[in-house]
Order: C-alpha cells, then sequence, then structure tokens
C-alpha cells in the first residue's frame, strides 16, 4: 500500500482504516485522498474502506488563522494549487460515488469543511453522538475556530450532497448560514445511520465491517453500482459548477471584491 502524507493508512483482514489527519499550511489532503480512492479500486485486497480522524476530529476546516493570511489567498489562484485542491475535489467525488466497495464514515469527532462532504459522500454513516457536523463555507467566521471569516461556495461537494440528504428548507439553511447539526439530530432526521456514544463507535463500525465482508464482494460491488445511480448524476450535473464557483469565490476575495 501507497503511503501518504496527509492519510495513515491500515489493513486488516480485507477492511483498509484510512485516518485523515488534520489539515495544515502545507498539506493537500484533497489529492492524497483522490489518489488514494483511485488506487485501492482495483485492489482485491480490500473489501470494505473505514474513513476517520486521526486526531481528535474527524475531519475540519482549517483554523481560522490560516485564511488571514496573504499566502492562503494566493494559494488558491495559483494554477498548481488550484488543480490539485480542485481536481482532487472532483476525483475524491467521482470515486466515491463509482468504488465498488463499501464506505463507512466513522465520525469520530469534529466535522466540517471537506469533512461534511466525506461524511455525506459514504455509503454508511456512524457518528459519535455529540459530535457537530458542519459545511463551513459560507460560515463567515461564526463556526467557531474553522473556516474563514469571509464566505466561498460550498464547492467541496456541499452544493451537491447536502439537498439530496436534508429537506429544502434545512439544505438552504445549512448551505447559507452554515447551520451545523449533531449527530443525534442528523439520526433522528433519518440522514446518518447511527449515533452513539463515544464507547460504543468502535465495535459498532466493526460489526458492519464484518456484514459487509460475509457478502459477495461482487453483488455488493453491483448494488452500490445501481443503488448510487442518483447520486453519480448529481455529481456529473453539480460538482463542476459548484467547484467553477468557489474558484470564482477566491478569486474575487484575492482580488478585494
Amino acid at each position: 500500500m501507497d503511503s501518504y502524507e496527509t492519510l495513515n493508512l491500515s489493513l486488516d483482514d480485507l477492511v483498509l482504516t484510512v485516518k485523515m489527519k488534520p489539515q495544515t499550511d502545507d498539506t493537500n489532503i484533497h489529492w492524497d485522498l483522490a489518489n488514494l480512492l483511485e488506487r485501492v479500486r482495483p485492489d482485491d485486497e480490500v473489501r470494505v474502506l473505514v474513513l476517520t480522524g486521526a486526531g481528535g476530529d474527524f475531519l475540519t476546516a482549517r483554523p481560522r488563522e490560516h485564511y488571514s493570511k496573504a499566502e492562503t489567498l494566493q494559494g488558491r489562484v495559483r494554477p498548481r494549487e488550484l488543480w490539485h485542491t480542485f481536481t482532487g475535489i472532483l476525483r475524491i467525488h467521482e470515486a466515491l460515488v463509482s468504488l465498488e466497495k463499501p464506505v463507512i464514515a466513522k465520525v469520530n469527532g469534529a466535522v466540517s469543511g471537506l469533512g461534511a462532504s466525506l461524511v455525506f459522500g459514504a455509503d454508511l454513516i456512524v457518528a459519535r453522538e455529540d459530535v457537530t457536523i458542519v459545511d463551513s463555507h459560507m460560515g463567515a467566521g461564526e463556526v467557531e475556530g474553522y473556516g474563514a471569516e469571509f464566505s466561498v461556495v460550498p464547492g467541496d461537494g456541499g452544493t451537491v450532497l447536502i439537498p439530496m440528504f436534508l429537506p429544502p428548507a434545512l439544505a438552504k439553511e445549512a448551505l447559507f448560514l452554515a447551520r451545523s447539526f449533531t449527530a443525534r439530530e442528523l439520526a433522528a432526521l433519518g440522514v446518518i445511520n447511527y449515533a452513539v456514544p463515544a464507547d460504543e463507535l468502535d465495535e459498532l463500525v466493526d460489526s458492519l465491517a464484518r456484514r459487509l465482508k460475509k457478502r459477495s464482494p461482487y453483488i455488493l460491488g453491483w448494488t452500490k453500482r445501481a443503488a448510487n445511480r442518483a447520486i453519480a448524476a448529481q455529481v456529473a450535473s453539480a460538482l463542476d459548477s459548484g467547484i467553477g464557483y468557489e474558484m470564482v469565490s477566491f478569486f474575487l476575495k484575492h482580488r478585494g471584491d
């Protein structure tokens, strides 16, 4: 298995656990995760993927101070960084929807920014009941500790997936105002599979992975492909525009408009 700067990997009895490290100024998890998902697709040694956090969070936006640096905005408009970040986002979502292996989001801590799209892009979602999940792109400084003081279009996948998971009014509040939800709230709404106490998270995810491995990988893979046709169509029709609008958001902020 290849190594990645932003990911810790462990393979145990056909289950690949992907622990995502906290984002820093110098790392690009978008590109790493895209490369990993594409690498895993033809690998017969992997039957189930588990996405989780390596630290105290699942995956959050970078700390507020990151976005106050001039270098941050400059990087968002440099061609190489634009390519790795936004093409990485596109490839992540295309891979998640087409990968013929079930992906479990094991939400062991706070979620914001790209992390929210990874949660909703998974096939099964199991979360610690007290964690918060928020698409922070439109937070305008209101998401405590994370995200910028300004707003950008939720191009990481929020405009694609959140309208599929939430009723229209709630989806727009989540996107327009960066409304946060606890895992307990989302489970009550039927948006995620399970919200459980922290000490039950590992056991439940392990149990789901064991049960998935009992199914024929061929039948399971075809079933996922058939079940994901609506999501694949949504990704194909809406993700590029969301990414493009987010890039425009950064260009406008860089210009001071």
